[in-house]
């Protein structure tokens, strides 16, 4: 079974990105998997001249159709990609590391069957 991405989104805001961005997906199957695709953006200012053209292109987040970077006051100066695959086993405690960024994953079992049944039964006082 795959979930849908995760998406990220975090730390100061530049248009319409921000400094982290990107995906956490995960995939059960013999193992957990957790597969992940950040991005560590740093931005400056947007002069529109030669000198401030970025050679960076942030990748879409999912529903995004465009980055409009040449009409917004910032741009990205520098991307750190942060792409993972690690496979695990529940109840673990997983480091993902990076020069830059670091995660620390731990997936653990969820009894739905518990959980609705719980809550499905009114609760008398």
């Amino acid at each position: 079974q795959e979930s849908p991405s995760l998406i990220v989104r975090g730390g100061q805001q530049y248009g319409n990105h921000r400094e982290l961005e990107g995906t956490i997906k995960i995939h059960i199957g013999r193992y957990l998997h957790v597969t992940t695709d950040l991005w560590l953006s740093d931005f400056s200012l947007n002069d529109n001249s030669e000198s401030t053209l970025s050679p960076y292109r942030l990748p879409l987040l999912p529903n995004q159709e465009v980055n409009n970077f040449f009409t917004e006051q910032v741009r990205p100066s520098g991307v750190v990609a942060f792409r993972q695959k690690r496979r695990m086993r529940s109840k673990e405690t997983h480091y993902i590391d990076h020069p830059l960024l670091g995660m620390l994953v731990r997936m653990l079992p969820l009894n739905v069957k518990e959980q609705n049944s719980s809550e499905a039964k009114p609760k008398v006082q």
